[in-house]
């Protein structure tokens, strides 16, 4: 995903260096249980229109109604960092697949702030972030979640894969990216140009459920 127009938190967009270093925190509320999933994108230098290209997959359980995404962006400032905005979609508005041949299209939504509004007292709008946000239940009759019990909940388990660097790649190579793979989950790590010698230093999270 990616933003457009985000409000720089140290000026207004009529101040010509007052731009932001955004990046975003996704999260995952199941209610019920009150867990709490978080990911994270890498933020970006001086920029009010970000891309961040980043995929994340989270596990979401019957009832949707029980569960939210939620999306903030926030202006990187070395440990202070400050809330641009906030975007919540309730998981039983997302679209529901079985198996996707092509993802659905992505849509815009508005940063607001915690009072609901999406300007400040000057006027500026906070910005859009561009989702794609959908359910995918391919998987779900290979999980079997038939729980009737709390003792009956499965051992679920995180896998934590971290990618440091590229080395000895050949020579010519340009824009590279590293996707991860686990089971029915992805993450797609962002496009570096330069290819040689790049760092990610970027960690992902993976569900691991064990039914047996």
């Amino acid at each position: 995903f990616r933003a457009r127009e985000i409000l720089p938190m140290d000026g207004s967009r009529d101040d010509p260096g007052g731009l932001s270093d955004p990046y975003c925190e996704v999260t995952l509320e199941h209610e019920k249980t009150a867990r709490f999933e978080t990911e994270q994108t890498h933020f970006i230098d001086d920029t009010d229109s970000p891309e961040w290209d980043r995929k994340f997959s989270f596990v979401v359980s019957r009832p949707y109604t029980a569960s939210t995404l939620w999306f903030k962006v926030y202006d990187y400032d070395g440990g202070f960092d400050q809330l641009i905005g906030t975007v919540k979609i309730k998981c039983e508005d997302l679209d529901i697949h079985e198996g996707l041949a092509k993802p659905p299209p992505a849509k815009w939504y508005t940063l607001l702030d915690a009072s609901g509004k999406d300007k400040t007292k000057d006027g500026d709008p906070y910005g859009d972030v561009l989702i794609q946000a959908y359910i995918d239940e391919e998987y779900l009759h290979h999980m079997h979640l038939q729980k009737v019990r709390v003792s009956d909940e499965p051992d679920l388990g995180r896998l934590e894969v971290d990618v440091f660097k590229l080395h000895e790649l050949d020579d010519g190579i340009k824009d590279v990216f590293v996707v991860i793979k686990y089971g029915p989950y992805w993450s797609t790590l962002p496009t570096i140009e330069d290819a040689d010698d790049a760092r990610y230093d970027l960690r992902s999270i993976f569900p691991v459920i064990d039914f047996h």
